[in-house]
């Protein structure tokens, strides 16, 4: 038989100390470790949910919308249109091109859009857009110059000075340009009209010019005159050509210049035989029945 002091020693030992509980099922359930990933997945699922139903842009569209409605009603919307530097460009062209509306949110406008739209127009070179809070829009304008009038089969183009052609039909008034003929003639007529402006005396009395063989110039005078200029150092023959155009008497006489020869003039009167328009006729027969100086 055991001691009874042996069989409840261990008990003693316990004496005193706290049993511990089970813990409640549900604690288990929505414990971190196990209810935390649940809340974070259902948050993702109702973030996609939502943005499958109503798309991100929609909301930012709802919000954009409300703060626009809201400027508006503070004063910020769109009352007035300023344009300067405006020449040959109609105000009705301009104000359609910019497609806007009075009243229309101004804080909403595109002005880049706005100025790539203008800049659609034929006589618009550049341009500058300016919002002014809280109601005008101030347009700045530098129209495209012409410089002379080209005319492609039967159909008249006024040329800018970069040589590119300006959309327009309305080109009543630039009469007095020079007026050019040949495929390649806009290409090039700014550096011939920069050679004809340096000698004045000859310029004002320039009415049109021909490209021939995209390779030279031939100018016609207002009293009909032809100057056929060289291929190579037009600058330097033209530039002789009007120091001796006052000077001398024949030049009144004369209907045709031909400066293709380098260091001479070689002059045609009206009453000369017909001249042939290949080089080798022509050289023959100008020669005959011309004047000539050398230079």
């Amino acid at each position: 038989m055991r001691p009874l002091v042996n069989q409840h020693i261990g008990s003693y030992r316990n004496l005193g100390k706290r049993r511990r509980r089970a813990a409640p099922i549900w604690r288990k359930i929505f414990s971190t470790r196990t209810f935390g990933p649940f809340i974070a997945g259902l948050i993702v699922f109702g973030a996609i949910y939502l943005c499958y139903v109503f798309p991100l842009n929609g909301w930012l569209a709802i919000i954009e919308k409300k703060f626009m409605d809201t400027s508006v009603s503070l004063g910020f919307s769109l009352q007035n249109v300023f344009v300067e530097g405006r020449k040959n460009t109609r105000v009705e062209e301009i104000l359609h091109n910019m497609q806007v509306k009075k009243g229309m949110p101004i804080l909403n406008l595109d002005t880049d859009a706005i100025l790539k739209n203008i800049k659609n127009l034929p006589w618009v070179k550049e341009g500058l857009i300016k919002r002014k809070l809280p109601s005008s829009i101030f347009v700045y304008l530098e129209e495209k110059r012409p410089i002379a009038l080209w005319k492609s089969a039967d159909e008249f183009w006024l040329i800018d000075e970069w040589g590119d052609v300006i959309n327009t039909k309305e080109i009543d008034g630039y009469n007095g340009l020079i007026l050019i003929s040949g495929i390649d003639a806009p290409r090039f007529v700014t550096n011939l009209i920069q050679i004809i402006n340096l000698v004045p005396n000859l310029a004002k009395n320039v009415k049109a010019a021909t490209r021939v063989g995209a390779r030279r110039w031939d100018v016609f005078l207002k009293d009909g005159t032809k100057i056929m200029l060289p291929e190579s150092g037009t600058l330097t023959a033209w530039v002789r050509l009007g120091e001796i155009f006052n000077k001398n008497i024949i030049f009144r006489e004369t209907n045709l210049v031909d400066l293709r020869i380098r260091g001479r003039i070689i002059l045609r009167k009206p009453n000369d035989i017909e001249i042939n328009e290949n080089k080798r006729g022509f050289s023959k027969q100008l020669l005959r029945g011309s004047s000539h100086k050398d230079i």
